[in-house]
């Protein structure tokens, strides 16, 4: 009786535990994005860390952001930011790429907006990939 609610159990945890571990990827724990729009007293930008948009797909952000701006990448990945909006977002986009060999969770690289004149000044979407 106890080695079937035993089987029984694993059974039941199994499955369970893969959804999580599928969640968890889907989600790309070891990256992160920071966008910093605003500066201090000192003139030192402020981040602040945003959601990672799901991997693969299109997130209209559609803002204008101030020139001299910045995003901080942490972490492997794709991202690609463009001034177009989802529909025509391959159109004026960018692409910085942080390859797993070289990026982990706490690697983090800060990209000035005026350094990319095709999105300097407004976003109109992003997509990231793991």
């Amino acid at each position: 009786m106890a080695v079937s609610k035993l089987i029984t159990a694993l059974l039941l945890a199994v499955p369970a535990f893969g959804t999580v571990l599928r969640s968890q990827a889907g989600t790309c724990p070891s990256s992160a994005i920071y966008w910093g729009m605003e500066k201090d007293a000192a003139s030192d930008t402020m981040f602040a860390e945003r959601d990672l948009p799901t991997p693969g797909e299109c997130e209209a952000v559609m803002s204008e952001v101030p020139k001299d701006g910045e995003i901080k990448l942490c972490g492997p990945g794709k991202w690609s930011i463009s001034r177009m909006s989802c529909d025509k977002h391959e159109y004026k986009n960018v692409e910085i790429d942080h390859p797993k060999e070289d990026f982990t969770k706490t690697t983090c690289k800060v990209y000035p907006l005026k350094d990319y004149f095709k999105i300097n000044g407004f976003i109109g979407s992003v997509v990231f990939t793991c």
